[in-house]
């Protein structure tokens, strides 16, 4: 088995263990920005952890352009468009 199990803890993506991706139950979000602080371009990537999956990727491309990517994710809580009243 490819990486062993007692290796693939160390497989997961930063956002699964530096806390920006926050469980159902946890109210707060913490600022997870990356790649250049500051810019006047700001990329968002919001959703569950199927979002989560693409932030190295956005924090890579936000990095080659100037951009800078904050991480607003929640397991288990998928974006939805709902109606609001």
């Amino acid at each position: 088995l490819q990486p062993s199990l007692a290796d693939a803890a160390a497989e997961l993506g930063d956002v699964y263990v530096n806390g920006c991706l926050r469980s159902a139950w946890q109210v707060e979000q913490p600022d997870c920005a990356s790649g250049e602080i500051g810019s006047p371009t700001t990329v968002a990537v919001v959703g569950d952890s199927n979002s989560a999956m693409w932030n190295p990727a956005f924090r890579t491309i936000a990095e080659q352009r100037g951009w800078q990517v904050h991480m607003f994710g929640k397991a288990g809580c998928p974006l939805m468009d709902l109606p609001t009243f």
